[in-house]
């Protein structure tokens, strides 16, 4: 549970509440340090206990920045708060992914894609949609009514896309056979 608290930027900030005086050149490099062991804590694997992780570690943060927050105005360091600063804002994005991977059943939100090969010509990409049915109904329509999907023709390709049984059957289908007959296919 204390794998990020036991770092040397932890250790940075322990030293410079304690009075220990600023070793502000060493922050970059220690903040560096911190953002790389959070890189190597895998998203697989428990995320629960990964959130656990990164709420002791934003608290015991917290505390440290209030202790700082109550030093004299002529001991405190400018870049002290802003490394702070910029690791609790660290550790809250980080919380934010994994409780979205929590609550989309631990894989990072939206769709996942699969590689299908097919018959052997070509692959395909296939998704899945975690979202309901109505969701992903009202996401084509909007697609569809900002124009960045519609019905395309294709000519010179044997039955435009048209099932034989189906064809004439919807409004669609009949402009497939016309536009069909249009081309001699």
């Amino acid at each position: 549970m204390k794998t990020l608290v036991e770092t040397s930027l932890f250790d940075l900030f322990a030293s410079y509440i304690n009075g220990a005086g600023p070793a502000a050149g060493e922050l970059p490099a220690a903040y560096d340090d911190f953002v790389d062991r959070l890189a190597a804590l895998s998203p697989e694997g428990d995320l629960v206990g990964q959130l656990r992780r990164l709420n002791y570690t934003k608290i015991e943060l917290t505390f440290m920045r209030q202790a700082c927050d109550g030093m004299a105005a002529g001991c405190r360091h400018i870049l002290y708060d802003v490394f702070i600063g910029k690791t609790l804002a660290l550790l809250d994005a980080e919380a934010e992914m994994l409780k979205e991977m929590l609550r989309h059943g631990g894989m990072s939100a939206g769709f996942k894609a699969e590689t299908v090969h097919g018959n052997g010509k070509r692959t395909s990409v296939t998704l899945t949609w975690n979202g309901t049915d109505s969701d992903l109904i009202e996401l084509v329509a909007a697609l569809m009514a900002a124009g960045a999907v519609g019905t395309t023709e294709r000519p010179g390709i044997e039955n435009s896309g048209c099932h034989p049984r189906l064809r004439g059957s919807v409004p669609s289908e009949n402009q497939c056979a016309v536009h069909q007959a249009r081309q001699g296919l």
